[in-house]
């Protein structure tokens, strides 16, 4: 579901900054109402995330660790704080390369991200992309 530019999928918005797989439950996109801090995150819930199928979580804010670890994983991290009007359930369209959040009529902007990450999620994680870069050369 997640190209090099575009995801789209189905929401499941939380109502605190922590995340454990089982509210995942097949979810593509999670919607975070407040930044995702040291608490809510670690290492072996992005890869139950990434197990159960979700591929972006959007929040207001990221902790830089947490950030990168989920770029890592294959899990697209948009810090986008004007998701209010996304409600469980809906679908949404993240831009990762133009920096755009479609819900509907709504377009909300957020930093696009880099050439270099968006291949890492292209190629579903950090492990991935450097097995293919290691086998073109």
């Amino acid at each position: 579901m997640c190209t090099y530019m575009m995801i789209s999928g189905v929401c499941r918005v939380m109502d605190s900054d922590t995340i454990s797989p089982s509210i995942a439950d097949g979810a593509v996109i999670l919607v975070a109402r407040t930044a995702i801090t040291d608490g809510g995150l670690d290492h072996s819930i992005i890869t139950g995330l990434k197990a159960v199928g979700v591929v972006c979580i959007i929040a207001p804010g990221f902790a830089r660790h947490l950030y990168r670890g989920m770029i890592n994983n294959g899990i697209a991290p948009i810090e986008c704080g004007a998701t209010d009007h996304i409600t469980d359930g809906d679908t949404v369209e993240v831009n990762l390369a133009e920096g755009h959040l479609t819900h509907g009529t709504t377009v909300s902007d957020f930093s696009p991200l880099p050439d270099f990450m968006r291949k890492i999620l292209l190629a579903g994680s950090l492990a991935a992309y450097t097995e293919q870069e290691i086998a073109n050369k």
